[in-house]
């Protein structure tokens, strides 16, 4: 009965759990038991003179007759028989041994089983303060050993790395990369941990190695040394031969390989695996003094350079940090996730999974980047979740563990009843009575069961990894691209950007120009076809004027000559402003409004400019409308007109206004107005003009961005035509920030086709914030380059692009990253009502 009892228990247990779950020491005993019942029935097979029993099935059903009759029944018979009473004990003994481990193995908390693993032995060392020490302290050049001066450097740490995966030893070991300074060599340190007890001393053991000497000079063999904890020094043993041994250089980091080498489904699995086992082991240990992430674990090339690395992640010791690791817990109730190191090591295992390293939002403050990356991470294991691997049907498994990580994981201990006030911490003496509830124990054994043992499942199960396996990850082949010459051209145009840190006098119109046709070539190559329309109220545009490019103005209308048939500009002040807007923002539609024949009209025409700024706002729906001018005094009319189209218009038009070309005025009208944003004029180096306006009292900060230093060819046929129409100043100035918001609003529409954070409803959502003033106000914020104690801050978008052209793929995020902060904080404010 007891066996049966057991045996019933056992059963519904194992139905209950991942296949994953079984431990290996059940999976022998179900083996055995299953061997052990097949004996049973060969048994009663002979016993039976009247046909053999169909199955173990057969063996236990009951007998619905009479007692004598199951007295004959061949399972009381095997029982009873005297042969057989050894076999009976074992059978009980281990139905018994099984029930234990699965009752031990069930308990609600997720703990691992005490006897998980039993058969196999954890190779990694413990990793103590003593050991770290005593490595910080070694691993550190000395003054007095120094050598060669590109070898060694005084008072820093030889680059040293730990291997991540477990070797086979009789001892706890772990095997160390140290180099020279240089990177010329790596020499591999095979370490142990001598055992309390040892008093062996080796014939050749020499107490106390110098690193400094033993990288001096490439060994090409593996250096094998101990610790000896008692009085945390090292001993060196013997060298032996090395059998992969790591080429020269920096090596390969792991957001490099996911980027640039290929990785299968089993690379990927045994890859996370290796790191999780060694996360696990290390969890609270001082290792954890660093984040764990695709820029902090490493892979060595081989000797020769064939395309090939060993998969064999290496993390960058972290010497000379902060002496306290990541918290595991931290409680505040204003985290998402209150685990750093869990949700640490289930984003990188998505990074491997997705092969793409993570790609964070800077925020302005921990709390708010902490949450920023849980809900990117949130994000990609949604996507993740949906990937098939062709030919590997328990990918959801490897799903489970990291969902594990960055789902279920970020709540593994009991919040308190009563909460803090809102925006506060919670005491931490608080954090000192949860952990003694839950503990860093229980949620590293958590993190063991829910992601190791199902990651370890794949690996060892799925696909036969064992310690020792050497595997290699050969680097993609590049892609030819579909359109090289558009591709060569626009690698030119961003090439043009690092020529120096400061803008060229002769060359800051035409970099504008470059970054707008790079825009403009890549939304037409992805089928953007999003309009950006601005609207330039000034004196016309001239219908010849081939600078203009009149062929792209969408929407014209003359409010001095309704009758006009053709547009005209009889003092070349707005063909300048067109040529303008257009040579800057190549993606723009140009609207064109003439409002007063000449400067001196342009009092007696502010009933034209009224009507000009609704036909363009409402009628045209323009999303920029510049004004390259401005009055001493308000007018009632405009004023009205620019709050009526902001009101039908939701807010979503930007206007821009001259600030004024005098120093002895203030500020004009409209630039002074609460829904324009004023434009100041700059030289290319950033230095405002002395022809500016006087600064406007109580105002935090004001704009200025380029309107002098337009190169003589570009304007010399409408000079030759009105003269002293083309002087520097705050009109240029302008019609230039109308073609820079025009560019940015026209690349924050393509973005979410070269990055895939910004394809998202609430991102989508938060980039059209840049076609609202308070957006663009922010993004010039974010370009502007801000003197220290000064108001006047110039907007120069040529750095900005200039600054991230040479990252390659990455410089889509990091751009952004950038436009996506500044426009966060003006969500943030609306919200609140700032």
């Amino acid at each position: 009965m007891q066996i049966a009892t057991n045996l019933a228990l056992t059963h519904h247990a194992l139905k209950s759990i991942p296949v994953y779950w079984i431990e290996p020491e059940v999976d022998k005993l179900c083996q055995m038991l299953l061997a052990n019942f097949a004996y049973m029935d060969n048994w009663a097979q002979h016993w039976r003179s009247n046909g053999p029993l169909h199955g173990i099935q057969m063996l236990f059903r009951k007998q619905p007759h009479t007692p004598d009759q199951m007295k004959n029944s061949s399972i009381i018979a095997f029982f009873k028989a005297p042969d057989t009473e050894h076999l009976i004990t074992t059978i009980d003994n281990s139905c018994a041994r099984l029930y234990k481990l699965m009752d031990d193995g069930n308990d609600d908390g997720g703990s691992v089983p005490v006897n998980f693993n039993s058969a196999s032995k954890n190779h990694l060392v413990e990793f103590s303060r003593d050991l770290f020490d005593a490595l910080e302290l070694h691993i550190q050049c000395k003054p007095s050993e120094l050598g060669s001066q590109d070898d060694h450097q005084s008072q820093a740490w030889h680059p040293t790395r730990l291997c991540l995966i477990e070797e086979e030893h009789d001892l706890p070991s772990m095997s160390l990369l140290i180099s020279p300074m240089q990177m010329a060599h790596w020499q591999d340190f095979h370490l142990t941990i001598e055992p309390k007890d040892s008093t062996v001393i080796e014939e050749n053991a020499t107490p106390q190695p110098a690193f400094c000497n033993l990288v001096d000079t490439p060994h090409y063999a593996r250096v094998e040394i101990g610790f000896d904890p008692s009085k945390s020094r090292f001993q060196f043993h013997r060298n032996i031969e090395i059998k992969n041994e790591p080429g020269p250089g920096r090596g390969e980091s792991l957001a490099d390989v996911l980027r640039e080498f290929r990785l299968l489904p089993k690379d990927k699995i045994i890859l996370a695996y290796t790191i999780a086992q060694a996360y696990h082991h290390f969890y609270d240990s001082d290792l954890m003094r660093i984040k764990w992430t695709s820029e902090k674990i490493w892979f060595m090339p081989p000797t020769e350079d064939n395309g090939e690395i060993f998969l064999r992640p290496y993390l960058i010791f972290p010497f000379g940090t902060r002496d306290d690791p990541e918290e595991d817990f931290v409680d505040d109730a204003r985290l998402v996730h209150q685990h750093p190191r869990i949700l640490a090591i289930g984003t990188l295992l998505l990074e491997i999974g997705l092969s793409k390293p993570f790609q964070s939002i800077p925020q302005r403050n921990r709390i708010s980047q902490a949450n920023c990356d849980h809900k990117i991470a949130d994000n990609w294991l949604k996507n993740f979740k949906e990937v098939e691997w062709d030919g590997l049907k328990d990918k959801s498994i490897f799903d489970k563990a990291i969902e594990y990580c960055i789902r279920e994981g970020k709540m593994l201990v009991e919040r308190q009843k009563k909460l803090g006030p809102v925006g506060k911490a919670t005491d931490s003496s608080a954090k000192t009575l949860l952990d003694k509830e839950q503990g860093i124990l229980a949620r590293r054994k958590k993190f063991y069961k829910n992601v190791v043992r199902p990651l370890k499942y794949l690996a060892e199960t799925g696909f036969g990894y064992k310690i020792g396996n050497t595997l290699y990850i050969r680097r993609k082949p590049r892609a030819v691209p579909l359109d090289t010459e558009l591709l060569d051209e626009l690698s030119k145009l961003e090439a043009s950007f690092h020529s120096g840190n400061t803008v060229k006098a002769e060359e800051w119109l035409k970099d504008l120009n470059s970054i707008g046709t790079i825009i403009e070539r890549q939304r037409r190559t992805h089928g953007v076809k999003t309009a950006i329309r601005v609207a330039i109220l000034d004196t016309g545009n001239d219908a010849g004027d081939n600078g203009s490019a009149s062929w792209h103005i969408k929407s014209k209308r003359d409010f001095i000559d309704g009758s006009a048939n053709n547009m005209t500009d009889t003092f070349g002040h707005g063909t300048l402003m067109a040529r303008l807007v257009r040579h800057c923002a190549p993606s723009a539609e140009i609207i064109i409004a003439r409002v007063a024949k000449n400067t001196k009209d342009l009092e007696a025409s502010q009933e034209n400019i009224k009507e000009a700024i609704l036909w363009a706002g409402v009628e045209c729906q323009a999303d920029i409308i510049s004004m390259s001018f401005g009055f001493p005094r308000d007018h009632k009319g405009i004023d009205n007109a620019i709050k009526s189209v902001q009101a039908q218009r939701e807010e979503s038009v930007i206007f821009l206004a001259s600030a004024g070309n005098s120093s002895f005025e203030d500020e004009n009208f409209p630039a002074r107005h609460s829904s324009v944003i004023s434009i100041y004029a700059a030289n290319c180096r950033g230095t405002f003009m002395e022809t500016n306006p006087r600064l406007p009292d109580g105002a935090a900060a004001i704009w200025g961005t380029y309107g002098s230093d337009v190169p003589d060819k570009f304007c010399a046929d409408i000079q030759a035509k009105h003269p002293g129409v083309c002087q520097p100043g705050s009109s240029i100035a302008t019609a230039v920030a109308a073609g820079i918001c025009a560019t940015m609003i026209a690349y924050a529409d393509l973005l979410p086709c070269l990055e895939p954070f910004a394809k998202g409803g609430h991102e989508l959502h938060r980039l059209k914030l840049l076609r609202k003033k308070s957006g663009m106000e922010a993004l010039f914020n974010s370009m502007a380059k801000k003197n220290d104690g000064s108001r006047t801050w110039f907007v120069d978008p040529i750095s900005f692009w200039r600054d991230t052209s040479d990252q390659g793929s990455a410089k889509h995020f990091t751009r952004y990253s950038a436009i996506y902060s500044c426009l966060q904080r003006v969500s943030f404010q609306q919200a609140n009502g700032f």
